[in-house]
């Protein structure tokens, strides 16, 4: 008995591989742009009112509003490219395949040698069983 494990499907390719780095990297940024909003919310808490005057407090007021915009906006860049990135790993997963289980793709042939002066009759009971029916399994009796 012999048994041959065809080739793997690949799993991956560069351009994956360049995706998911793209991912975590954007990942990284979009955390590091939501820990930034929670300090500048904070700094309005530390002005002092009473020797602050309103153009001041304007102006404080208009700064934190800049700087809480440019975070929103970051934000929601990344979370844009975030969901891009997601569909282009998901549609290269799709270009490269279902992952191959080498388990099932075990190719198996058996062969059976009988002596010439043997008369009697040989009986053989076959099992197998085929994963979800592929069409391209080809039996050989």
């Amino acid at each position: 008995m012999s048994i041959n494990v065809p080739p793997s499907k690949l799993t991956t390719s560069d351009a994956l591989e360049r995706l998911v780095d793209e991912k975590k990297h954007i990942e990284k940024a979009l955390e590091r742009t939501k820990k930034s909003l929670p300090p500048i919310e904070t700094y309005l808490g530390f002005l002092k009112i009473e020797p602050l005057d309103s153009t001041k407090l304007s102006e404080a007021l208009k700064s934190y509003d800049r700087a809480a915009r440019e975070l929103d906006d970051s934000i929601a860049k990344s979370e844009k490219e975030l969901t891009e990135t997601n569909k282009k790993i998901s549609d290269e997963k799709e270009r490269l395949g279902p992952a191959v289980d080498a388990n099932l793709n075990l190719k198996a042939s058996i062969g059976i040698v009988a002596d010439s002066d043997f008369e009697d009759e040989i009986k053989i009971a076959l099992i197998y069983g085929v994963y979800l029916s592929c069409p391209s399994v080809t039996f050989y009796y």
